[in-house]
């Protein structure tokens, strides 16, 4: 965030631990024609967390529009973590947007998505 005018409140959940609100939706780029509501999710932010987690249901539904993006498509390795074919397909990625409350928080491809010993690892888990 660039203008502090942008920050945006968000109520948290009472009685919870964690900093935890209701994720209603998800959106792949910046068009709600690429945008899907969802049963209302808890979900908390953890400033040490660099990967997202979703509940399995959600995540195939998911993780399968998001292959739609690649040209060579996404396989799961053997830490059942999914990766991109090939990292070219890096550059076509969407960003991936959560809808807290009545706003949408986005994460960029370099939020999301991570290069390590010449593989491109999605940092997103069901």
């Amino acid at each position: 965030m660039s203008d502090p005018d942008d920050m945006v409140e968000l109520a948290v959940v009472e009685n919870d631990p964690f900093w935890t609100n209701y994720v209603t939706g998800f959106r792949l780029g910046d068009s709600l024609i690429q945008a899907w509501s969802i049963e209302p999710k808890l979900a908390f932010v953890d400033s040490g967390t660099s990967c997202l987690f979703m509940d399995p249901v959600t995540f195939q539904f998911f993780i399968n529009r998001l292959s739609k993006f690649t040209e060579n498509g996404v396989s799961l390795n053997r830490e059942d973590q999914y990766e991109l074919d090939d990292c070219k397909d890096r550059d076509k990625m969407p960003s991936v947007s959560l809808m807290y409350g009545d706003h949408w928080f986005t994460m960029f491809v370099a939020d999301y998505v991570y290069e390590r010993d010449g593989v491109c690892k999605i940092c997103i888990y069901g």
